[in-house]
């Protein structure tokens, strides 16, 4: 039951003291859920190798430019770039031996195994592109190729990402011809399975190297967007102080100049089409041409001043009757805001309380980005890598963990078969998704807490009988104390709830593109 409050009697002087603690197993999985998060951060930290994510690895693991002995050789050569075509290589990667080069071929080269003297042999091997260790010398032509040691054949190529992709100007009428080089050496692979081959390496990096790209772009401008993040801070600090003397001018400014600028852009398209309209040449109509994505051809045309005039002029017509028929409503936001800047004026602490969850933000976003970089370059592995054609080695499965020194001398001659190395499995993925899941339940908390403070300042004085005698002192910090220490169960709910729809929703889009 309610009861009067008499004007002479003891008044209110802000919230109830007489409080509970809010959805405390909320809390605590909000705790425990920061526990693992740590320690994923911790795993990430102390396995991570960010120059994973710079550097392009070859079969054998090695960083192109990076480890001993590789630095001068900074560019990713793939033996076979038509084996990439597989339905499968996105998720287990192209399919063919790939190794570190000083630089990509220039030209076109295919070496064919056969009755060679031994000083033509010699020279064709000077221009092999071998796997590391291999006895090129002691080796014949044959065993080289079909073995896998060296590339059965290369084109001119170019690097793109440090990698070495195809340069040559393919025409359609080629596609179906044999790879040949200068001396008519033909390959047993045609343009057509090379193009293929070269798209679907575009889509494993776009599906692999996404995250490493962003990982290094952040890594190297890490300051700039820091710097961004500070000067939006105190651009919207400024915005909300000035709105506080000048709500209702800014308002019905906006509007007036938004009228003036259709006015204008109707004068001026009238003009133009007077103009056009002069010149046979243009006197069409926009609709009545082809079709071309050269924009500035439609601008030649007296029809399409035409359509923009009465697009601006319906517009116009549009905004301006809004405004007249809720012109009353305009008024009502623009009190509102009015009344909003009052209570800005009675809080002043209420324009610097948000630089603390602003920072609290920025730290899990940091926090965020440093164990996404270290997840991504860390665990590491030697897996088979196996054609579904070929038979030799069945002691290997695809797939199945391997040594490189053991596979080099039992499956060294077996093609199709391959002990290359992989930055990460399953288990990374599963630490992506929960780093991810981390950042929108922090991001969502921060949030939610900045806003219950301010919202339980600003009902401390909007509920105050007289102000600002009956506001408590220091809205603000007794609000935020209330949150801290009555609330964190509520908001870590609250933004549970979120985080889950937000996560959902990523789960959803990143199927959607792969």
């Amino acid at each position: 039951m309610s009861r009067n409050v008499s004007p002479s009697g003891p008044r209110p002087m802000g919230p109830v003291k007489n409080r509970s603690c809010t959805d405390i197993i909320c809390l605590l999985l909000f705790l425990f859920f920061l526990g693992g998060w740590g320690i994923v951060g911790y795993f990430a930290f102390t396995t991570g190798h960010p120059e994973q994510l710079i550097y392009p690895t070859d079969s054998n693991g090695n960083f192109c430019g990076r480890t001993r002995g590789y630095e001068n050789k900074t560019k990713l050569f793939f033996f076979d770039l038509s084996r990439c075509a597989s339905s499968t290589a996105v998720l287990t990667g192209c399919p063919t031996p790939q190794v570190c080069v000083e630089k990509c071929p220039a030209e076109t080269f295919v070496p064919i195994p056969g009755s060679l003297s031994s000083g033509a042999e010699a020279e064709v091997k000077k221009k092999l592109i071998c796997q590391d260790g291999t006895d090129v010398e002691g080796s014949s032509l044959s065993d080289l190729i079909i073995g896998e040691k060296c590339a059965p054949y290369y084109v001119r190529m170019v690097s793109i990402g440090n990698r070495c992709v195809p340069s040559l100007p393919y025409n359609v009428n080629e596609k179906n011809e044999l790879i040949a080089d200068a001396n008519n050496n033909k390959a047993n692979v045609t343009y057509g399975d090379l193009m293929s081959g070269t798209q679907k390496l575009a889509s494993i990096l776009g599906a692999k190297d996404t995250a490493a790209r962003v990982c290094k772009d952040l890594m190297e401008s890490w300051w700039i967007i820091l710097s961004a993040f500070v000067i939006v801070m105190i651009t919207c600090l400024l915005w909300i102080f000035i709105m506080r003397f000048i709500t209702g001018t800014m308002v019905w400014i906006s509007v007036v100049v938004f009228l003036g600028l259709l006015v204008f852009s109707f004068y001026y398209s009238y003009m133009q089409y007077q103009m056009l309209k002069k010149i046979p040449e243009s006197n069409l109509s926009p609709f009545a041409v082809q079709f071309t994505t050269n924009f500035s051809y439609y601008l030649e045309l007296s029809g399409t001043w035409m359509f923009f005039m009465v697009v601006i002029a319906v517009v116009f017509v549009i905004f301006l009757l809004m405004m007249i028929f809720l012109r009353n409503r305009i008024n009502l936001a623009v009190a509102l805001i009015a009344h909003g800047s009052k209570a800005v004026a009675a809080i002043p602490m209420s324009l610097l309380f948000p630089i603390i969850p602003y920072m609290l933000q920025l730290a899990f976003a940091a926090y965020f980005v440093a164990v996404t970089v270290g997840i991504s370059s860390s665990g590491g592995a030697y897996k088979i890598l196996r054609d579904n054609s070929t038979t030799c080695c069945p002691v290997y499965y695809n797939n199945s963990i391997c040594l490189p020194e053991v596979f080099r001398e039992t499956c060294r001659s077996c093609p199709g078969v391959e002990c290359k190395f992989f930055p990460g499995d399953n288990v990374i993925y599963g630490l992506h998704a929960y780093n991810l899941f981390g950042f929108f339940w922090s991001m969502c908390f921060a949030t939610s807490l900045a806003e219950l403070v301010l919202a339980g300042a600003f009902a401390s004085w909007y509920w105050a009988f007289r102000k600002p005698k009956d506001v408590p002192e220091s809205p603000i910090r007794s609000s935020f104390y209330r949150a801290i220490r009555y609330h964190l169960g509520t908001l870590a709910f609250g933004s549970l709830l979120i985080a889950i729809i937000q996560f959902v929703r990523a789960m959803l889009e990143w199927l959607d593109r792969n």
